[in-house]
């Protein structure tokens, strides 16, 4: 790990490529610190979860944040987004280490170890995964291939079309060198590179569908190319590879949570693996006898009250929030139980402050009241068997196939039956128009996945019109509503800049190849 330890441009490795790539031993903890970086502070410890307030579906009980990038209004100098664009780039340089030096070092086209393969094409798969998420966060982005250097570290903005072969073209060798059914505990299986590669024809498919300028990529929004045909096919390869877990309620703890049946791709966290984890910003600060929880991010009351609408009495719910729950406070520097639980929204009489105005993410939260940590072993799931099944079901609408499409949304409603005690609900769907289909699915993905990474995602990709009905009208239409208090309830902007964040003023005071006039419209 030594090796692999931060820098201000995260090159050289400390140990020479000797050390680290002659030996499997020495692979193995390149890629560990490839992933190691996906999980610090900058990345999945912190500030890409905060990252995921600009979804425009989640509050955030600290105030400059409240007004800013949960406002959708961040500006080019806001700490978040500069923390996130570099831990994006720090993590994709570690990927281009192992690329550059196994490909350098190996003839992959011959007999090569099988761990070694495994260990590129997680590079392959971690580069492309991070360039997608990135592209979709900033747009054009400075194309790095091949480890950063001192003559290499100005790179301009590049075209999205670019981007895009880059991607499709490194889950292809992933999907080629990662390990299948025989992969250790703990790494993804050959079927996430298929899943991710779905996913990214499913957003050209839709950024194809939308007709904004936005979303157009050169060379694969012209309408030339079914793209919902393409990510059926590679859909369709990872269905019957992993298999729901048995209750919903069981996915969010560390026993049976971790690496279960159903995960996909999770990254591996430990009480060592960063001074924060990232359900300390979810768990309210008086949930735990440690009082030391930060509870900065919380949902806003019309996403609860869309996601209640859409499925009432739905075992999934407990799950996902928490509107009441016994609570400590301090007396005289102890920590001592509340003599009554504290009530947030819908519970609470009336939206008075922060903590009754809004409601926890419960799946998220540090779930023991008597810990008195903020690290845990608790892992961060990057996807899941659940978002591919509703994937699928999109797809196969989007293709004029309603009745199989059904049939995917009514296995996750079935797990989410069984879930409860005697739950009936949620109800299996009929089929119906496709309009109508497309919508229900949209918003069965905020029931089943909410918090999990994917909100930003989905909220944006079929254009601004359909981002603008279904977040900044919901939210504003509620935020001027009976219930709206306008100490807590920020308006969000009708602006299309808020399509994409800004480019970071650090990157542009840094990188001679990029200037303010190639910042993001708006900021």
């Amino acid at each position: 790990m030594l090796a692999w330890s931060c820098t201000k441009n995260d090159y050289p490795p400390f140990l020479g490529e000797e050390n680290v790539y002659g030996t499997i031993t020495g692979q193995m903890g390149a890629l560990n610190g490839m992933y190691a970086a996906m999980v610090d502070f900058d990345g999945y410890a912190s500030q890409l979860q905060d990252l995921t307030l600009h979804s425009g579906l989640f509050f955030s009980r600290r105030d400059a944040d409240h007004q800013t990038i949960a406002g959708l209004n961040p500006p080019s100098n806001n700490q978040t987004v500069e923390n996130a664009w570099k831990n994006s780039f720090k993590t994709i340089n570690r990927a281009n280490d192992i690329i550059f030096n196994l490909n350098k070092r190996y003839d992959f086209t011959e007999e090569v170890h099988a761990e070694t393969r495994n260990v590129l094409g997680q590079a392959y798969l971690v580069r492309a995964f991070v360039y997608f998420r990135a592209m979709q966060y900033w747009g054009e982005l400075p194309l790095r291939s091949e480890p950063t250097t001192e003559a290499t570290i100005h790179v301009p903005r590049t075209p999205k079309g670019e981007i895009v072969d880059l991607i499709i073209e490194d889950l292809q060798l992933a999907n080629e060198l990662i390990r299948g059914e025989d992969q250790a505990v703990g790494y993804p299986q050959k079927y996430a590179a298929n899943f991710l590669l779905a996913k990214v024809y499913a957003y050209l498919a839709s950024c194809q569908a939308s007709n904004d300028p936005i979303l157009e990529i050169e060379g694969y929004t012209d309408g030339s190319v079914n793209y919902w045909d393409l990510a059926f096919e590679e859909g369709q390869k990872v269905v019957g590879q992993y298999s729901l877990a048995p209750n919903f309620h069981e996915l969010w703890g560390e026993e049976n949570g971790n690496n279960s049946v159903e995960s996909i791709w999770e990254l591996q966290i430990n009480t060592t693996s960063s001074n924060k984890h990232f359900h300390w910003l979810y768990t309210p600060q008086n949930f735990t006898v440690g009082f030391n929880q930060s509870g900065r991010i919380w949902c806003n009351p019309e996403v609860y009250d869309q996601i209640l609408e859409q499925s009432p009495q739905d075992p999934r719910l407990s799950a996902t929030f928490i509107s009441t729950y016994d609570s400590f406070k301090r007396v005289d520097g102890m920590v001592i139980p509340n003599e009554n639980p504290t009530k947030c929204y819908p519970d609470a009489n009336k939206r008075a402050n922060k903590n009754s105005g809004f409601t926890p993410i419960y799946k998220m939260m540090e779930s023991n009241p008597q810990a008195t940590a903020i690290t845990s072993n608790k892992n961060w799931v990057i996807y899941r068997y659940a978002d591919l099944l509703l994937m699928m079901a999109e797809i196969q609408n989007e293709r004029g196939l309603g009745a199989e499409a059904v049939a995917y949304v009514n296995q996750v409603l079935a797990r989410a039956r069984q879930s409860g005690k005697t739950s009936t609900f949620p109800e299996d769907w009929q089929v119906m128009p496709q309009e109508e289909l497309r919508e229900k699915i949209f918003i069965q993905r905020r029931v089943e996945l909410l918090a999990e990474g994917q909100d930003w995602f989905d909220a944006r990709r079929r254009g601004y019109e359909v981002f603008k009905r279904n977040v900044i009208d919901l939210h504003n239409e509620f935020a001027n509503g009976e219930q709206g208090i306008p100490s807590l309830d920020i308006i969000y902007p009708d602006d299309k800049k808020a399509m994409l964040l800004p480019i970071p003023l650090v990157e542009i005071n840094s990188n001679h190849a990029i200037s303010s006039a190639n910042q993001n419209a708006g900021y």
